[in-house]
């Protein structure tokens, strides 16, 4: 029994290597090369290039940042830019009102864009509050359910861009920018009217998404120029050294950050300046640098929510940076359920394999199951004819006025994108032998090919005795000639020599 055991184990492994090789295959492939050409073992991975989940995971990041952004102006915008605040935004107004020397005039409108010009300037406070909480509505709307619309995205746009043109030096800040930036960006990546998180009639534009892609390029590389070109200690690396007790808000963690020996603040520099100025170029070279280049960007942000405190700037950073990730890499952030956002992007990459391969629509119960399997031509030297046929060029001519032909068509392969089943006839004309019905094949074979040719030598039945070599696509040629002149081709084919190519 001992010795018997591994024989045993054997065949199960070789099973088991065999089944894990199935469930790695993607989707729409054929497990293996063999002679059914059945594709089984369908992976359960989502494929990589479609960005379904990312619109959602983005959608989703914008909204939060826009929610943090208006519970901010929410909570201080009256006691800065109030009736009562340090820089009261109706003073604003009137000033650029009178600068352009009348009523509201399109030039006023167009130096200081907010709808604060169409409402009521007595209750300025109150304007504030509606704007606020308007776009804490919508936000919320939008990062609970994962679904906008052109009109919700240009909604938050249009409220915080309002705000941001009327705060003054309170709003001036790189992040304010840069978040009606990425907002406006956010607009173009929705449907205009659904409201749905998998609207599949608007699938996630490609050129929106490169549109964030190139704005965290000139984020990060511009941060990095900047370091460069403006003061020499990012240049002989002891930024670091003083960094974390001169940021403006410095938190707990800055303080053991600022106590690290100094060859961590060297080590800090460097990798500041190969995320800055190395790492934005790997969104150009395929989709795993790209990947690569969100993940590095994320951690970096990350890095500096943990030792500083510079408002939303770091968090809006990683919005643009979501756009370097395609659906099977962002997979693992939605459940794997029946109905879920997962399985139903699956069933939309399966719609869309499917939709590339060209149908075979033979009327044969195996096609079905053998869709991705294409016939093959005769290796014979062909030229191309109606309806998706090959016939080898040793076919003759057919007169017009009903004479015989020379010699049979001697090979018709069918390509397998014609889409018809030939009709069978009950007998076949070749010369002076005549071949019953029974010598044409019951099953079309679609896999690997239609046998394009069925010889028999010998004495055919009810023949003259002579010893003759025929073709069962014989009828099929002439057929072929008779759809390309002009004719009708159904029923059985003639059982007359004359009449075998007569038009």
């Amino acid at each position: 029994m001992r010795t018997g055991g591994p024989a045993m184990a054997a065949p199960e492994e070789s099973l088991r290597r065999r089944k894990v090789g199935n469930a790695g295959a993607e989707p729409g492939s054929p497990s293996g090369p063999g002679p059914g050409c059945d594709p089984t073992g369908y992976s359960a991975r989502l494929r990589a290039g479609t960005f379904w989940l990312t619109r959602i995971v983005l959608l989703r990041a914008l909204a939060f940042i826009y929610f943090v952004a208006f519970l901010v102006a929410f909570h201080q915008n009256k006691q800065l830019i109030g009736d009562r605040g340090l820089l009261p935004c109706r003073t604003y107004l009137k000033n650029v009102q009178q600068y352009f020397r009348g009523p509201v005039s399109w030039d006023a409108v167009s130096y200081a864009p907010t709808v604060l010009w169409l409402l009521d300037w007595s209750h300025m406070d109150s304007n504030l509050d509606a704007l606020a909480l308007l776009g804490l509505g919508v936000s919320s709307f939008v990062l609970v359910t994962g679904c906008a619309n052109i009109v919700l995205m240009a909604t938050l746009w249009v409220l915080y861009m309002s705000l941001v043109n009327v705060g003054q030096i309170w709003y001036s800040f790189g992040w304010e920018s840069q978040l009606l930036e990425t907002g406006f960006l956010g607009i173009f990546l929705c449907p205009l009217w659904t409201l749905s998180r998998l609207p599949t009639g608007t699938p996630p534009s490609q050129i929106v998404l490169w549109g964030f892609r190139w704005l965290i390029f000139r984020i990060m590389l511009g941060a990095g120029l900047i370091k460069i070109r403006g003061d020499r200690c990012w240049r002989d690396l002891t930024c670091m050294d003083f960094h974390y007790e001169t940021q403006p808000v410095p938190n707990p963690a800055a303080y053991f950050l600022h106590q690290s020996p100094w060859w961590v603040h060297r080590f800090e520099t460097l990798s500041n300046h190969f995320l800055e100025l190395v790492v934005p170029f790997f969104i150009f070279l395929g989709r795993r640098m790209c990947i690569l280049h969100g993940a590095l960007q994320i951690l970096f942000q990350v890095v500096l929510i943990i030792s500083g405190n510079l408002s939303f700037l770091n968090w809006l950073t990683m919005v643009p940076s979501v756009a370097c990730f395609d659906d099977a890499t962002l997979g693992f952030l939605f459940p794997s359920g029946p109905g879920g956002l997962k399985d139903r992007v699956l069933k939309l990459q399966e719609e869309a394999a499917r939709g590339a391969r060209p149908p075979l629509q033979y009327a044969s119960p195996r096609s079905a199951q053998r869709s991705s399997c294409r016939a093959q031509l005769a290796p014979t030297p062909a030229r191309r004819t109606p309806c998706g046929r090959t016939t080898s060029s040793s076919a003759s001519r057919v007169t017009q006025g009903g004479g015989h032909a020379s010699s049979p068509p001697t090979t018709t392969a069918w390509t397998g994108s014609c889409g018809l089943l030939p009709s069978r006839p009950t007998s076949t004309t070749s010369g002076s032998s005549t071949w019953q019905a029974g010598s044409w094949p019951t099953t079309p074979q679609l896999c690997p090919y239609w046998p394009s040719t069925l010889s028999r030598t010998g004495r055919p039945p009810g023949g003259s005795g002579a010893s003759t070599t025929g073709t069962s696509s014989a009828a099929l040629g002439a057929s072929t000639l008779l759809q390309a002149s002009g004719g009708s081709a159904r029923g059985s084919a003639p059982t007359s020599p004359h009449s075998a190519s007569a038009t």
